[in-house]
């Protein structure tokens, strides 16, 4: 004969014990919507501003008694440009090549700095205590300024007309490869930890089960251990894609004709500096906006996020300002298990 042990009723009201946070967190939340009906406000003032500058202009003359040091018109008409979109253009084929390239290196260091080979461990630890341990604007400069002459001295054709030299003219002369073989090769060394990371994450009896099956080293790498490394290695790799897109900027020193290098060009002919600065800041977050969405897609694919079930729009709104904690549906107690009598 089996009996259920239920607890013993309680002589407090157990609504009365939620009364007080739910209360509290209600008016958290009507406080968090207030603000942001406010916020949506501004914005659609801001965007209005856009097509009739007028009443902002009025406003800010009456409130600080100047002028405006915005031209509206001018920021509208930056967005037509040709050049900028042909900039924008170069800004995302850059960065996808780069970090392409960035991965494929870190994943041959990460082979090599995991490897039993003396040689291998030493010249991938080499090659990321280099390129993590210096500015990634230095090393731009130096490629495209210093490794093009180090080339010419390699060359064994002493009449210049080689491979090396050859290559060293088009290092050292088309701003594009430069700013490719620096990103790319300081990319390489941070990809290489983030890749190691992921191989380390994986328990070492799968590489070992491998092998009892008859798998060779890369075999079972390719097969076992890297899909299963993949969950560890796919979100730094967007967070590093996303960095990648920021930091060709830097490549405009080198001459490249990307956003940052067109929007100071711009603004240096024209003067509207603000104007200019600000829209290509405007580029540049609708660039790094579609990766996260993107990112945000791939690893919720991977099972990195739980899946979250959809509410009624009020309570996905409670779940935005308050977190997913709901005191009003509070589990009840769970039952202790059956106890054979």
């Amino acid at each position: 004969m089996s009996t259920i042990v239920r607890p013993a009723p309680s002589d407090r009201d157990p609504s009365a014990e939620l009364r007080g946070p739910v209360v509290e967190r209600d008016t958290w939340f009507y406080l968090n919507i207030a603000l942001s009906l406010v916020a949506a406000l501004v914005v659609a003032g801001l965007l209005y501003s856009l097509v009739n500058p007028g009443p902002l202009y009025r406003f800010w003359f009456r409130t600080f008694h100047h002028d405006l040091p915005f031209d509206i018109p001018y920021f509208r008409h930056f967005f037509t440009l040709p050049q900028v979109w042909s900039g924008v253009r170069l800004t995302f084929i850059l960065a996808i090549l780069a970090q392409t390239t960035g991965i494929v290196l870190g994943l041959l260091a990460a082979l090599m700095r995991t490897s039993r080979i003396a040689v291998f461990r030493a010249v991938s630890t080499l090659y990321i205590w280099v390129f993590r341990g210096t500015p990634v604007l230095l090393q731009i400069i130096i490629v495209s300024d210093g490794i093009s002459i180090l080339l010419l001295s390699m060359d064994p054709d002493l009449s210049g007309a080689g491979w090396v030299s050859h290559l060293a003219i088009l290092i050292g002369s088309n701003a594009f490869a430069a700013g490719y073989l620096a990103l790319s090769l300081n990319e390489g060394a941070y990809m290489s930890e983030i890749v190691r990371a992921g191989i380390v994450s994986i328990d070492r009896g799968q590489m070992e089960a491998a092998k009892a099956l008859g798998m060779t080293y890369p075999l079972a790498m390719r097969r076992i251990v890297l899909p299963q490394a993949l969950k560890v290695i796919i979100p730094p790799t967007g967070n590093e894609f996303i960095s990648m897109l920021k930091t060709t900027s830097l490549v405009s020193v080198a001459g490249l004709q990307e956003l940052t290098l067109v929007s100071e060009q711009t603004f240096a002919h024209s003067f509207k500096v603000l104007e200019v600065l600000v829209a290509a800041g405007v580029f540049y977050l609708a660039m790094t906006t579609v990766l996260t969405v993107v990112q945000a897609q791939i690893e919720r694919r991977l099972g990195e996020r739980r899946a979250d079930v959809r509410r009624n729009p009020f309570e996905n709104l409670r779940r935005l300002f308050l977190g997913s904690a709901d005191l009003r549906h509070a589990a009840p107690a769970a039952l202790p298990p059956k106890e054979a009598r």
